[in-house]
Order: structure tokens, then C-alpha cells, then sequence
């Protein structure tokens, strides 16, 4: 028997942006390559930057975690997400880059 039921929503995001904020220095630019091939077609457009998170629906971060939580290359860390200062519902995934 569960404990917790919840029921979920079901979130549909016509026309969605794929985002991607590569801070890995160019390391990770065959992946970016290959997930935007693959996941590309799940977006109706896709944003790419190398120094802030881009408008969109959907944020990859390609890169390396710090210890402390701090994304090497960047002056971002996992908890510093523009999208909430600025209203933007994003959703966030990481490929962390081992250095």
C-alpha cells in the first residue's frame, strides 16, 4: 500500500525551446552535437550559448561540477537558475564533463 498518492499532471509546452548552456570550453561539443540530432526533434526550436542559460523550455548544461557546486567555466552554480528571478519555467538537465 502507498503512503503517498499523488496524481500528476500532464505539462504540454506547445512549440518548446531546447536550451543549451555549454560551459564545458568546447569539450562537449560532439555530445551537444549528438543530443541535439537525437533530442532535437522533441523541440520546435533549439538555442545554444556558451556564457548564459538561453530563453527556453528546457535547459541542458554541459560542463564540470565543482566540489563546492559551481560550474567550472562559468560564473553559475547549480542553485544560481536565472529562470526564477526572471518568471521562466524551465526544466534543467546536467551532462557533467569529467575533467
Amino acid at each position: 500500500m502507498a503512503i503517498f498518492s499523488r496524481q500528476l499532471k500532464k505539462l504540454t509546452i506547445a512549440n518548446p525551446t531546447m536550451g543549451v548552456l555549454d560551459a564545458s570550453g568546447g569539450k562537449s561539443a560532439r555530445d551537444i552535437d549528438a543530443d541535439g540530432q537525437l533530442l532535437g526533434q522533441l523541440f520546435a526550436s533549439l538555442v545554444v550559448s556558451t556564457d548564459v542559460p538561453p530563453k527556453c523550455d528546457v535547459l541542458f548544461i554541459y560542463g564540470h561540477i565543482e566540489p563546492d557546486g559551481r560550474i567550472a567555466n562559468s560564473h553559475l552554480g547549480l542553485r544560481e537558475n536565472d529562470s526564477r528571478r526572471k518568471g521562466i519555467d524551465r526544466r534543467i538537465c546536467f551532462r557533467e564533463r569529467r575533467k
